[in-house]
């Protein structure tokens, strides 16, 4: 039955992604009333997997930019916060940005405080001086 299905798509399968072939299949299967719980599974597990770490790769790189040996004192924190920016901002026209930050008043506070960065040496003399008294 499934080669049967399988002949009869053959040509109309050639502009689909493998997604929408796949959907096709499950709905066929669901109107025959056949059982593919199993195989529904094992698709799952098949498109969880990443193609490439190609994703990673570019976040490392970014990471090695941004956390260079004149800013090696930057706490691990503010990095993450540059990586975001950095991945997160990157194609945001300046209007658009202006907006969005304009509306979050919680980051807008947190701006204008006078304590914005830590460096890994000022916790490091903190926690120093803190456990001689």
């Amino acid at each position: 039955m499934f080669e049967q299905f399988l002949r009869n798509k053959t040509d109309e399968w050639q502009c689909k992604t493998s997604e929408e072939k796949w959907l096709s299949i499950f709905k066929s299967f669901k109107e025959n009333n056949i059982d593919y719980s199993m195989l529904l599974k094992i698709v799952e597990f098949a498109f969880a997997l990443l193609g490439s770490n190609a994703a990673v790769e570019r976040i490392f790189s970014l990471m090695n930019s941004c956390w260079t040996k004149s800013r090696g004192n930057l706490c691990i924190n503010t990095v993450e916060a540059t990586l975001v920016n950095k991945t997160n901002l990157e194609n945001k026209p300046c209007q658009q940005f202006y907006e969005d930050i304009s509306k979050n008043k919680d980051l807008l506070i947190r701006v204008h405080k006078t304590a914005k960065y830590s460096t890994t040496n000022q916790k490091s003399e903190t926690e120093a001086s803190g456990s001689q008294t």
